[in-house]
């Protein structure tokens, strides 16, 4: 089974934290709004800040049971995945206002089996950074947990040889610097080269902060 990108119309309840209750807009007297997903929720809310709930629900052939994954971007603030109404993973912890949220930016992968029918996936979200646009903005992935874990070794992977081939030409620039090649534009170099790794590391995957 191929990785299928889940963009499109989400449900957003802003304000509530759907979870283990599995609470419908109607019992929770919130209406939902349908919001494109990777995007912000800022159309909906009005502010970059706050908290709320994504919502999809995905049709699948009953078949046999199965492993299967989601793959979740980092968010900047806080976000939990529920499946069927069960937590499967987190980056920090969402809640209803700033002392109650934990904040973590780290993507993270969450797994459950399934045998087909509805699959319910709900994704609590919290920002309490103001003036940073926030919600899902980056494209989730759902397919066989093999598939993902396959992709998300091979995204690992080929950051790990970028940093690799980095560290090699700063160890080259150090060492000429030091046996007497002391050139201001060599110094410069390694300092831009040294950036360039730490700025690899702390994107995409976030290897300097998992």
């Amino acid at each position: 089974m191929r990785i299928i990108p889940l963009n499109g119309e989400w449900e957003f309840i802003p304000g509530v934290l759907l979870g283990d209750d599995l609470r419908s807009p109607a019992s929770s007297g919130d209406e939902p709004s349908y919001v494109y997903v990777p995007g912000t929720w800022s159309p909906v809310t009005g502010s970059a800040s706050g908290y709320g709930s994504y919502r999809l629900r995905i049709l699948m052939s009953p078949g046999q049971e199965r492993s299967f994954a989601i793959r979740i971007p980092g968010m900047v603030s806080s976000s939990a995945l529920y499946v069927n109404g069960k937590l499967l993973a987190n980056a920090g912890w969402p809640g209803p206002n700033e002392a109650q949220t934990v904040s973590r930016d780290v993507p993270y992968s969450g797994y459950f089996v399934s045998g087909g029918g509805e699959i319910e996936i709900i994704i609590q979200v919290a920002n309490y950074f103001e003036g940073v646009d926030r919600g899902i903005v980056l494209p989730l992935y759902f397919g066989a947990a093999e598939s993902v874990n396959k992709a998300s070794s091979i995204s690992i992977g080929s950051q790990l040889v970028v940093c690799i081939v980095l560290i090699m030409h700063f160890i080259y620039a150090v060492v000429l610097f030091c046996i007497g090649v002391q050139v201001k534009s060599l110094f410069y170099f390694s300092i831009l080269v040294l950036s360039a790794i730490f700025a690899t590391l702390a994107d995409d995957d976030k290897l300097l902060l998992d």
